[in-house]
Formats: structure tokens, sequence, C-alpha cells
């Protein structure tokens, strides 16, 4: 596939994904909803509670991470029944059953003759957190401001135990049982992500438009989806990098082409949600700019490239998944290429992988199984997603069979052999369609 019929290919992508996410009542949009609309969303949640605890006679029993089935073919799914033109019944039934395990469990017991409302201990206590959560969340609303995670938990540490954890447990239940994202609640997260290349937005606490494209090279930190403006960008594509060591690599190389073509971005790792939204403006705005990921050839580096594309594990409505995300590189054909191109360096094979990388990589041979799916009964566009997703996983097979992974640096003493760069290596991949 050439790159024209990629950037096509990649208009389709994001279209089905935003009617199909907007046809199960899923917005997304810089602004999702109107204030009134959430602050209404958020009173039925609190009158189903006092109907839970009061008018049922029964309590609150929040669902533990563990019991959180995530199915990460939802968009498939619903691009599928959305195409097909099946009833809204049909086409959300699926996500109804899943989300009826994170609903409420009621918990009666008998004394006597009569049911009597048993509260305990642990139910009181995750009871008291949701409820704290929801009054900064309405404060918030309310008076039209932003609110950190890390404001929400130092304003009652004990509450939460000490842990930071505990309470993004109890954002991730709101979002799911509220059915929005979390930057309708007004909740920030801090970023981490980075950004340079051709690209020009404005933020909420700025009077300027930054804009990159002036002086290519520049870096910038991502800021939150809420506090963005206005976003644009004329670049070719956008490029994903794992490592901010590749990146600051790849700047420093001072491609003249590749910096005035793409929009370059660093996670620093997995991408935080901040970074991912960043990311789904980008390409929601600019539909035509494929979108590539760049990283190590290593059980981790696959597990961030299927983070990317799929999103998080607790919560469709965290709208942080980018399907249309394709992977560059590093790839077993890299590998294999570098070999047989070069006669006087070689990779070494050598049984490298530590017992992490061995449970990450069963990890996700386990849960990511797109071998049981028949392409060939879908439609050509969830088809080639597929297709490419297999190729992954046949990714995720060569290192398991030769148990050895791979760092970008170590194609550096290859491409100094030929005199090339490692911008000339991301822009040969391109332009030769050599990505999958």
């Amino acid at each position: 596939m050439n790159f024209n019929q990629l950037k096509y290919f990649n208009a389709l992508i994001l279209q089905r994904h935003f009617e199909a996410l907007n046809f199960l009542g899923i917005k997304y949009e810089i602004q999702d909803l109107e204030r009134e609309g959430i602050i209404n969303r958020l009173r039925d949640f609190f009158f189903q509670l006092l109907k839970e605890i009061i008018v049922q006679n029964s309590c609150l029993k929040l669902m533990e991470k563990k019991e959180i089935q995530f199915d990460y073919f939802y968009f498939i799914h619903a691009e599928q029944k959305y195409i097909s033109k099946q009833s809204e019944e049909m086409t959300c039934q699926k996500y109804l059953d899943f989300y009826c395990q994170l609903f409420s469990q009621r918990k009666l017991s008998k004394q006597g003759k009569n049911k009597t409302m048993v509260i305990h201990k642990n139910n009181l206590k995750s009871l008291e957190k949701l409820l704290f959560c929801l009054k900064q969340i309405l404060n918030a609303l309310k008076n039209d401001t932003q609110i950190s995670k890390r404001e929400i938990f130092y304003t009652n540490v004990e509450l939460f135990d000490r842990n930071q954890q505990n309470l993004e447990k109890i954002i991730q239940i709101l979002q799911n049982q509220l059915r929005l994202p979390r930057n309708c609640l007004n909740i920030i997260a801090s970023a981490k992500g980075l950004v340079t290349g051709n690209v020009q937005f404005q933020v909420s606490t700025q009077a300027e438009f930054i804009d990159l494209s002036k002086n290519f090279g520049e870096v910038r930190q991502i800021q939150p989806k809420e506090e963005i403006l206005w976003i644009q960008t004329n670049s070719v594509f956008i490029l994903v990098v794992e490592k901010e060591t590749i990146f600051q690599k790849i700047i420093a190389e001072k491609d003249e082409w590749l910096l005035q073509n793409c929009v370059m971005i660093t996670g620093k790792g997995y991408g935080d949600y901040t970074t991912k939204q960043f990311l789904k403006m980008l390409t929601a705005n600019n539909p035509n700019s494929p979108l590539f990921y760049l990283g190590d050839f290593d059980p981790f580096g696959l597990d961030i490239l299927f983070n990317y594309t799929f999103g998080s594990e607790h919560s469709v409505y965290q709208q942080d998944n980018l399907p249309n995300i394709h992977f560059l590189g590093l790839s077993c054909f890299d590998i294999l290429d570098f070999n047989q191109r070069s006669d006087e360096k070689k990779f070494n094979f050598e049984n490298n992988l530590s017992k992490q990388d061995i449970c990450k990589l069963d990890a996700l041979t386990t849960k990511f199984q797109f071998n049981k799916i028949d392409s060939n009964k879908l439609d050509d566009l969830t088809s080639y997603q597929i297709n490419r997703w297999k190729k992954w996983m046949e990714n995720a097979e060569f290192i398991k069979q030769n148990k050895t992974k791979y760092e970008v640096e170590d194609i550096y003493q290859f491409l100094s052999l030929e005199n090339s760069t490692l911008s000339q290596f991301i822009i040969n991949k391109i332009q030769t369609s050599n990505y999958l």
C-alpha cells in the first residue's frame, strides 16, 4: 500500500471510528458536552445512589479492578454493526452487558423475618471516596475551573489510604457509570509528553499562538486537551517515538525535510492520557496525516504500541485509543534487512530476554489473539486492520522464537556504515511503504 492509499485508509479508519463512537452515544469534540448536561448526568447518578441505598434498601459495592472485563475490540464490533445499520438496541446490547458489570451489586442479609441493609466497612469507605470525588467534580464544574488528580488526592490523603491508585480506580468507575471521559468531569492530568515539528496550537493559559513550524527543532510540553483552544498542522505525517532519547537524537540530526513535514511526539515510554488525547486531537483535525510509531523491538516496545492502539483497559469512555496508528519499526523485517545488507556487522542473537520480558510477551500473545478472527468474513476496512495486527503479533512471535530483544540504538552501527542517519531511515521506510 503506497502512501497516498494509506492517507485514504487513514481517513476512513478515523471516520468510521468517530461515527461508531457517536452512534454509541460517546461524543468526541474539544468541548464534548455542555456543562449543564454534565451536571445533570452527575445529578442523575447521585439519585441512582440514593435509590440503591435508601429506596431499594441495599448498599453500593464498587467493583474491583480485577473484575472489570475490558473488550479491546469494542470499536471494531461497534463499527461493523454501525455500518450494517442494525438497530440501536442490537448494537448497544453487547456494551450494556459489559457495563452492567460495573454497576453496584446489592448485598442483603436476613435478620429474623426482615431484610436489613448491611453496609460493610470496605463498602462504606468506597462510597465515601466516590461521594468525595463527586463533590470535588461538581465544585469544579459549577465554578468552571479545572482540577487535577493530584489536587483531589492531597485534599484528603487519608481517605485514599495514601495511595493515588485508589483515587484512579474511583475516577475510572465514575467514567464508566457516567459514560463520560475525565476531561468532561473537569479533571486534568499532569503531562509528560513532548512535541515538535510542523504544528501550531494555542492554550488557554497563553495569549499567543505556539507555532513550532517557525523554529523546527523547538520542543514544547504537551498541554491537556481541555486547555487547548485551537490546533492545526500541515504535516505530511505524525510520528510517535517511544523514548525521549531517540526523540532528541532525531531533532539533533536536523533533517530539514523530516522536521518540516511531520509532527513528532514522545510519551517518554507508555503514553499518558494527555499525550494520547493530544494525538487524537491532531488526527481528528487532520485525518489525511497518517500516524506512525517508532519504538524498541522488544516486549515492552510492542506493548506500548498496543497501548496507543487500543487505549486504556479500564474505560472505553477514556477515548484514548488510536486505531489508525501504524507500526513503523523496529520490526523483524528491519532486523533481517540490516543483517542481509551488511557484511561487516550482524545483530547479535543472544538470549537476553529477562523473566519480566518473557512474562510481558506471554501476556501480549494471550491477550491479543487476532488469529482467531477470520478477516475474510469482515468488511474490507476492518479486515485490513485485523491483518495488520496479525503481522504485529508475528513480530512478537519472532522475539519469542529468537529469545532476543533489540533497541533502536542498535541500528546506529549499521546506519553509520552506510553514511546514513536515523532520520533518513524513517523517511526511507515511509517513502517505500515499509510499515505495518
